[in-house]
């Protein structure tokens, strides 16, 4: 098992992260949808993957990161618990100092992607304007969206990840103490979040507000990567190829029954994450390089992808052509480059000048 993860080896873990992000995002919405088990389980959304896999083999790629693709999400809670903890999980903190950073970080590329997106949407396409449209965009912009039933998409499906993320840092304040006072602090967090998401999740997707939308679901995933960086340098025995196996088959199981489910998203990051830094460290030529400067450029992919994609989907719905799904997907990721690599420079400067 890998314990020590560099700098660029976590936007390695990030490039690979967001690619598997955009592409989902990208393609789960292009017809035939088959949905995914991102935020709840459905055993029929499998059922759908596994016909779509065998009835339409042609578009396996697109079936494949529909399906899979949001686990890319789980990439970044894991790099974030690692980094944060590395950087942080050793020395003294204050909370509102030590938020007022993070916030810092997000939200001058967040302000500027919203604005980018009223821009694109609202004058560009004209799409309608309403109070309903100010109100989601208050709701969104003050955090407030995922706690309300029905309003976790609203003005950017991928937008939820803020207000999640930024709960995260807010626990990560209080683990580290935890941590320092009790030894296996950590470890209790992570199964008791466990517990809570087994036996409640359900009642709180019937109500709209599945407990994946905020910090509670994502905790496990989270708190692993903080352990992870809390012992990365210790020596582990034990291989990574007898590991792999039975989690390859929780994943699997995680397809088919809801318990297992809840641990796919830990499963794919032990195995995922091993595997590639162990691909990483055995090649680090081009394309190594080009996925860690997609890494670096992660957090403006992110905020800009998800309003992008609109017309380029309508597109290939509208057409229908297997062609045109991967020929518009390819401009649609060279457009997001390209305004991703517009939105940091514009960004970094109006930091600069600002903050």
């Amino acid at each position: 098992m890998i314990n020590k993860i560099s700098k660029t080896e976590t936007l390695y873990l990030k490039g690979i992260g967001i690619l598997l992000i955009v592409c989902h995002n990208f393609l789960h919405w292009v017809k035939p949808m088959i949905g995914e088990n991102e935020f709840s389980y459905s055993r029929e959304v499998y059922n759908n993957f596994l016909s779509a896999m065998t009835l339409d083999f042609g578009n396996v790629i697109k079936h494949l990161f529909s399906y899979f693709g949001h686990y890319g999400v789980q990439l970044f809670i894991f790099c974030s618990g690692y980094g944060l903890t590395v950087a942080y999980g050793h020395k003294q903190l204050s909370l509102v100092p030590f938020m007022k950073k993070r916030i810092l970080k997000l939200y001058p590329v967040f302000t500027l992607a919203i604005l980018g997106l009223l821009v694109y949407t609202y004058v560009i396409f004209g799409r309608d304007f309403s109070m309903q449209t100010v109100t989601d965009l208050l709701l969104r912009y003050t955090l407030l969206a995922n706690w309300i039933p029905g309003k976790i998409f609203v003005v950017s499906g991928p937008y939820w990840f803020y207000a999640m993320i930024i709960q995260l840092y807010v626990c990560f304040f209080f683990l580290v103490k935890l941590h320092r006072r009790y030894r296996y602090g950590l470890v209790a967090v992570m199964l008791l979040s466990y517990v809570i998401i087994i036996t409640t999740n359900d009642f709180f997707v019937a109500q709209k507000l599945s407990l994946y939308y905020n910090f509670l679901g994502n905790l496990p995933v989270f708190v692993f990567g903080m352990l992870l960086a809390y012992n990365k340098d210790k020596t582990y025995n034990f291989r990574y190829k007898a590991m792999v196996l039975p989690l390859i088959v929780i994943f699997i199981l995680g397809q088919y029954f809801e318990f297992f489910w809840n641990f796919s998203q830990l499963a794919f990051i032990l195995i995922i994450v091993p595997l590639l830094l162990k691909l990483s460290r055995l090649s680090q030529g081009k394309m190594y390089a080009f996925i860690v400067y997609t890494g670096g450029l992660a957090m403006y992919m992110f905020a800009l992808n998800g309003f992008l994609r609109s017309p380029w989907v309508y597109q290939i719905n509208k057409y229908e052509s297997d062609v045109f799904i991967y020929v518009f997907a390819l401009v649609f990721l060279i457009i997001v480059y390209v305004a991703s690599e517009v939105l940091k420079r514009v960004e970094q400067r109006l930091v600069k000048r600002f903050l």
